[in-house]
């Protein structure tokens, strides 16, 4: 899998800092929104989410905070 960088916030300082971690893919996270009101739309809203193993923990995350600058690939990923 390949290395990445993203970014949590710690709650201890209470800050967002990058973190290095193993990206796993990007794939969809949907879910239904019901109409609560009358006039209201309602539907199934989908959008991009990375999944990242840090610290032996799936996290998903939006891929806006996913980077892969400044992170060393091994041989065997840049032969992708």
């Amino acid at each position: 899998m390949k290395r990445c960088q993203v970014k949590i916030y710690e709650k201890d300082t209470k800050k967002e800092v990058w973190k290095e971690a193993e990206f796993l893919g990007v794939y969809q996270y949907s879910y239904v929104k019901q109409e609560i009101l009358v006039g209201e739309i309602g539907g199934v809203v989908a959008f991009p989410v990375a999944v990242v193993n840090l610290n032996n923990e799936l996290l998903q995350l939006n891929i806006h905070y996913v980077r892969f600058e400044g992170v060393e690939m091994s041989s065997e990923s840049k032969n992708l």
